[in-house]
């Protein structure tokens, strides 16, 4: 059984597992083990479940390792406070939860946002001289950071550096992105410069998270001088640090910069996706040079990068404020040819253009395309729409437009091309 368990041969041990049952082979706590974690890295978390209920009909005994693998698929298949109340009955037993036993249900915890659970047990763990493994601070740093609650995963990594265990690098990184994704970018400056003088090493994804911050904070020198350190080190394929470079000179007015970084990317093989050309797109569409714009549509389609809603809106939005509406409503119609998702911002976008186009039967469409995509009109949107057939006269689109769009609430969504 062990040899197609290292095999990943799961089905195998499985099907070993219950020959020994059928042929009455006396079956070992080992044995027991080697099955339950099987079919949990299965994904069979049901099954895990149903041969423990067989193990405690057996009188079984569980160890520490076996109540670690059911804890695990407890928590994996939602049953949280199934979980907890072995744990408790571990304990009763007289069996010292280990450092496997407490991550496990602290993962549990944590994949179901039981946030006060999870740091009532990670207390307990330290309290029980259990914590001093980095796993186990990570997992709350990883919990606390996914619940958009930066501050706090900052608090468990200092409780770590407290421990004096150092704090692996995917920590330090793990609360970076955490300040970063909620704008606090003074914050995670400050944890870059403690992880600095750690004597962690800094990886590219650490770089890249570093340029955004800086980007944030508009400080032009530092996102470079991080960028050329990070180029300097072997690291030339970070998508995101060649972005965030592009998006902050493109922000900044440094427009020359920001292509020279785009041709650099080209050149260094980094792979070119949506993000950085639309990153382009904006650029140039805000600075009314819609032939550069298009120009990056087209290299986009040559070089099979697929265009979004985001890259159509964007483009449609500029050759409007360009008054170059027919091309606008070109750009709609590819968009629809290539069957992108309507969202409600281009279609605030689209109702701007046909309105100042008067093309009023592609407003029409428009109507009915945002109502099949399933796209909710706000207040603002609704009475342009119906002032725009009014206006011009056009009282049978008037009354068929009152009966397929119900009038909304008075919320208001900007729909001008500002």
């Amino acid at each position: 059984m062990l040899a197609y368990y290292k095999e990943k041969s799961y089905d195998k041990v499985n099907e070993s597992f219950v020959k020994m049952k059928d042929k009455n082979v006396p079956q070992d706590l080992t044995s027991y083990c080697i099955a339950l974690s099987a079919l949990r890295d299965a994904g069979d978390l049901q099954r895990v479940l149903e041969l423990h209920k067989s193990m405690q009909e057996q009188g079984v005994v569980l160890d520490r390792k076996a109540y670690s693998i059911v804890f695990d698929s407890m928590g994996k298949a939602g049953k949280v406070m199934e979980a907890a109340a072995l744990f408790l009955q571990m304990q009763q037993q007289g069996l010292k939860p280990d450092n496997v036993a407490y991550n496990s249900l602290l993962h549990a915890f944590s994949r179901s946002k039981m946030y006060g659970q999870a740091e009532s047990l990670f207390q307990d763990a330290i309290a029980q001289g259990i914590a001093l493994d980095p796993v186990i601070f990570f997992t709350m740093i990883k919990m606390y950071a996914d619940a958009k609650m930066p501050k706090q995963a900052h608090e468990v990594l200092l409780k770590l550096k407290d421990r004096r265990v150092k704090a692996p690098e995917y920590a330090y990184q793990t609360v970076i992105n955490a300040y970063a994704r909620a704008n606090c970018f003074e914050e995670a400056e400050h944890v870059f410069n403690d992880m600095r003088s750690s004597g962690c090493k800094i990886r590219e994804v650490t770089y890249a998270s570093m340029i955004k911050v800086y980007a944030g904070l508009k400080n032009e020198i530092a996102a470079v001088k991080i960028f050329e350190e990070m180029v300097g080190n072997g690291y030339t394929r970070s998508v995101v640090a060649y972005c965030s470079m592009i998006d902050l000179y493109s922000k900044m007015g440094h427009i020359e910069k920001s292509v020279k970084v785009f041709d650099d990317m080209k050149r260094s093989g980094c792979h070119l996706n949506t993000w950085v050309y639309n990153i382009m797109i904006e650029m140039f569409g805000r600075l009314g040079r819609l032939d550069d714009a298009l120009n990056c549509l087209e290299e986009m389609i040559t070089k099979r990068v697929f265009p979004d809603t985001v890259t159509y809106s964007t483009l449609i939005k500029a050759a409007i404020s360009l008054r170059y509406y027919d091309k606008g409503i070109q750009l709609y119609e590819c968009l629809k040819s290539l069957g992108l998702e309507l969202d409600t911002v281009f279609v605030a976008v689209m109702i701007n253009a046909c309105i100042k186009s008067k093309k009023y039967t592609v407003l029409e469409s428009l109507v009915l395309d945002a109502q099949k995509a399933g796209v909710t009109m706000d207040h603002r949107m609704y009475m342009s729409i119906l002032k725009a057939f009014s206006d011009a006269g056009l009282l049978e689109k008037v009354k068929w437009f009152k009966s397929v769009i119900q009038e909304p609430p008075d919320q208001i969504l900007d729909c001008s091309d500002s």
